[in-house]
């Protein structure tokens, strides 16, 4: 018994060395620009707006006629 509350006392006393302080949530900061929407060429058939940073490409078809539209 007494050598077990010596092991006991030991691990107990070898866990008091340094201060022990949890590391802190982090969050990364991330700027995003801000929010800017532009409306769609007048050369389609449809409208809608888009964002600013989009990039519209239409693809196939003809002119008038489009078959395919990316952002």
């Amino acid at each position: 018994m007494l050598k077990t509350a010596f092991i006991l006392f030991l691990l107990l006393a070898s866990g008091c060395k340094d201060q022990y302080t949890p590391k802190p949530y982090g969050y990364f900061r991330i700027d995003f620009p801000e929010k800017q929407w532009v409306a769609s060429p007048d050369t389609l058939p449809y409208c809608f707006e888009q964002s600013a940073q989009a990039i519209l490409v239409v693809t196939g078809g003809c002119r008038y006629q489009p078959s395919k539209i990316q952002l």
